[in-house]
């Protein structure tokens, strides 16, 4: 928990050695491949094989939640777009995934672009960071049983008002890593689904994006929520908090922080109290500080399994409301009511 910002390296990689540490902005340049770790992952065409990489967005605005989700898995790309109605229980998804790289993740924040192309199927994220934005394109036709969906949405990380989390740390066995890019961040924008359209304010909505690139080991076990709301003063607060079963020192190999606004505030190990063969019922979850500690409870499920040779998962993500209390930089203790967020456990072999 002593953990401080640095200024963030040039490259990930530099002489052949990934730059861990906690970042004050995100890494300009992923030059990944650059890496010379030992053991198996020493061989180049292996260690890119297990490159996970995905970028997601979780949207909210009064009454509706989005999710907008690309993943390339390199066995495997997908895109995923939610939407839940939060007063009807009503949820829309729209999902396209292939074998092979048929997703596709930006480079960089700073300028790369993520998308999922197909017919009649456009999901795209653009990075844009020197001009301190996130733009965000879907077009999806509909069918007999989904409506059809577009959105344009403008996500504003301005490093003067948002002090995003960037950490990059090393798991358990050799040449694996997680790096990470996470904040919340006000959005903007529109969405259509079917006939229905949704104006988002950023100065009332929110998004919280999760940008990731990692080498996992192959057995991979993790659990993970967030969520952000708007403080008394308008302004937005937050927290980012996951338990990976394969980091050393969790204490503080991790990427648990409260945010709020330009300020962000690390947290210790997390502890998740739920029961995975009852994932609808409450979780608690908690930080061993006591600087955090909330419980969520599911409203609505997201549920994906699969099984292919070599590789396979087992991931849920339920939807819900987040009750408790989180603190702030300086002891300000904050109180968390029915807060819109998220929650996830994966279990995977890849």
């Amino acid at each position: 928990m002593d953990r401080k910002l640095e200024k963030a390296p040039a490259s990930i990689v530099s002489g052949g050695k990934m730059n861990f540490g906690f970042f004050d902005a995100p890494v300009r340049r992923m030059n990944l491949s650059d890496a010379r770790p030992g053991g198996p992952l020493a061989f180049r065409p292996l260690r890119e094989a297990r490159l996970k990489e995905w970028l997601g967005f979780v949207i909210t605005a009064p009454g509706w939640m989005f999710t907008v989700f690309l993943q390339d898995a390199k066995y495997l790309g997908s895109a995923n777009v939610y939407a839940v109605n939060l007063e009807t229980g009503k949820m829309f998804r729209w999902m396209k995934s292939a074998p092979g790289r048929s997703a596709r993740l930006g480079r960089s924040a700073y300028g790369g672009v993520s998308e999922c192309r197909a017919r009649g199927f456009k999901v795209e994220a653009k990075g844009a960071l020197d001009k301190g934005i996130h733009e965000i394109s879907v077009a999806i036709d509909g069918n007999a049983r989904t409506p059809s969906t577009e959105m344009e949405i403008c996500v504003r990380e301005d490093f003067a008002e948002t002090q995003p989390l960037t950490a990059c740390f090393p798991l358990r066995d050799e040449g694996c890593f997680i790096y990470t890019h996470k904040a919340a961040m006000p959005a903007g924008g529109r969405v259509r689904i079917g006939g229905q359209k949704i104006e988002l304010d950023p100065e009332r909505d929110i998004a919280i994006m999760d940008e990731h690139k990692s080498v996992f080991p192959r057995r991979t076990v993790w659990r993970w929520a967030t969520f952000a709301f708007r403080d008394p003063e308008g302004g937005i607060a937050g927290l980012n908090i996951g338990d990976h079963e394969t980091a050393d020192n969790k204490s503080a190999n991790n990427e648990n922080c409260v945010w709020t606004q330009n300020a962000i505030l690390f947290l210790g190990a997390a502890k998740f109290e739920m029961d995975p063969k009852r994932r609808m019922k409450p979780w608690r979850i908690s930080d061993e500080s006591g600087r955090a500690d909330v419980v969520f409870t599911p409203l609505h499920d997201k549920h994906e399994k699969f099984v292919i040779p070599g590789a396979g998962i087992n991931y849920f993500q339920p939807a819900g409301v987040f009750n408790g209390h989180i603190e702030a930089v300086g002891g300000r203790r904050m109180k968390v009511e029915n807060a819109i967020g998220v929650a996830e456990m994966m279990d995977a072999r890849f």
